[in-house]
């Protein structure tokens, strides 16, 4: 603002006087992306609170969940730029196609480094639906049950078969529930049948997500820890996976944590399967048995 004044005797007839903006940044947001299958892409939305008369920009980063970069989507990072006024803008993350019968898959889009606004809901999760037919059984028939349920293996002790992407269900390949040795290793057995050749893959392992838990980084899947193994066919191999800081005193503070492992694997043949393992990690104390 200019205030300009004229006259006898005036030496400085121009005064400049400043407007302090008192008025809090706005927040931006990324939502949940509505879910889409696997060859699609899937669309995240930034919106802001309310507009804002300069431009504003953050940072966005996809992070894996149980979907994998490189193989479930294409990973995508960068900068983004709303103009003066606006108060909406869009990420796309193009999703990749396979053949292998699998679970649905989650990812993140992750905001971080804004400029001129604060930083409100600064994660959003993406489904990828699965559009494979599951993998023909002996003798042409589908397998029943969904993995790890009791429609397969039911009363055997056994885990069901892992259905893969070529013309038969891959051998079957015994996964054990994660349970915890404490304070913070969770130990997974695996058992590679001999007739498989051989077992190679991926174990991870992440929390199942709760709506109703009082922790509020327990609503939303945390990847807890992730191994790679592989194994010659007739072998048994335990794998353990060291909880961080962080989660292990998430671990404290619930109680129990209900867990999912996804476990990927290649045969010696080359087929890949999925498949996943339910189970609940119970924190010890030093007064548990």
């Amino acid at each position: 603002m200019r205030l300009l004044v004229s006259g006898n005797g005036v030496t400085d007839g121009q005064g400049i006087g400043t407007i302090a903006d008192d008025d809090p940044a706005p927040t931006i947001g990324v939502s949940d992306a509505t879910p889409a299958t696997e060859g699609a892409t899937v669309g995240f939305a930034l919106t802001l609170n309310k507009p804002s008369g300069r431009d504003l920009s953050v940072a966005f980063a996809t992070a894996d969940g149980s979907a994998v970069a490189g193989q479930d989507y294409t990973a995508r990072s960068g900068r983004i730029t709303i103009p003066a006024g606006a108060t909406s803008a869009g990420v796309g993350v193009p999703l990749l196609d396979d053949s292998a019968d699998e679970p649905d898959e989650r990812f993140e889009l992750r905001l971080s480094a804004p400029s001129a606004v604060a930083l409100g809901d600064a994660a959003g999760a993406a489904a990828i639906v699965d559009n494979d037919a599951p993998a023909p059984g002996p003798g042409g028939s589908s397998p029943t049950g969904p993995p790890g349920g009791s429609g397969s293996g039911s009363g055997s002790g056994q885990p069901p078969p892992l259905t893969g992407s070529g013309n038969r269900g891959l051998p079957l390949l015994g996964v054990s529930s994660p349970r915890l040795r404490r304070p913070s290793t969770v130990l997974v057995t695996l058992s590679c049948p001999t007739q498989a050749g051989s077992c190679s893959g991926r174990v991870t392992l992440f929390s199942r997500p709760s709506k109703r838990s009082k922790i509020k980084a327990l609503r939303k899947e945390r990847r807890l820890g992730r191994k790679s193994f592989n194994l010659t066919g007739g072998r048994t191999r335990t794998l353990r996976m060291t909880l961080s800081r962080r989660d292990r005193a998430l671990l404290q503070r619930a109680g129990r944590m209900r867990v999912r492992l996804y476990v990927t694997t290649t045969d010696s043949a080359g087929q890949t399967g999925v498949r996943r393992v339910n189970g609940t990690l119970v924190a010890r104390t030093r007064h548990s048995g």
